[in-house]
């Protein structure tokens, strides 16, 4: 299966970013979702480590094809909210990594400056280089999943009655 686009999501599913509570407080996900907002986690979600600038990919875990499209969304989010998106600094899968790879080889649309030296970093640079980079990129995939209503946000809460403007208090 291709990775999937903003264009080509089934029409009942949707990309959410939101705030999630863990032991070490409050981070980020990027995860899909249906029309409800119920995560579709059998589909695929992406938690962030926004303890540190840059932010960092904590866990995530999808079905193939599903993966790159939670990356590129983090990316872009942590962007415009930190310096932007590292791998983490010990744990990227077997999984991970080729998008990592792709990232810094394939997509033109990506920046990758080299991560300050005397960040945390425990992977074979030898091996597996890309890893020990910043990556940065413009919204234009939140931009585009916001044009085609594919970014979930919650419903607005109930309009409440207008108050009452009769002040004697009779009905």
């Amino acid at each position: 299966m291709p990775a999937i686009e903003p264009n080509n999501l089934p029409g009942d599913h949707f990309i959410a970013i939101r705030h999630t509570e863990n032991e070490n407080g409050v981070d980020w996900e990027v995860v899909y979702v249906d029309a409800d907002g119920k995560p579709l986690l059998e589909v695929g979600w992406l938690r962030l480590d926004t303890k540190s600038d840059p932010w960092m990919v904590d866990q995530a875990d999808a079905v193939h094809g599903r993966g790159p499209l939670l990356y590129t969304v983090a990316m872009e989010f942590a962007t415009i909210n930190s310096s932007g998106l590292r791998p983490h600094y010990r744990n990227v899968s077997a999984e991970a990594y080729p998008v990592w790879r792709y990232y810094f080889h394939k997509r033109q649309d990506v920046t990758h400056t080299p991560l300050d030296p005397t960040q945390p970093f425990e992977h074979d640079e030898a091996t597996r280089p890309e890893l020990r980079f910043l990556y940065r990129k413009d919204a234009t995939t939140i931009d585009e999943l916001n044009r085609l209503k594919k970014l979930w946000r919650p419903a607005p809460p109930p309009q409440s009655a207008p108050p009452n403007d009769d002040a004697s208090g009779s009905p």
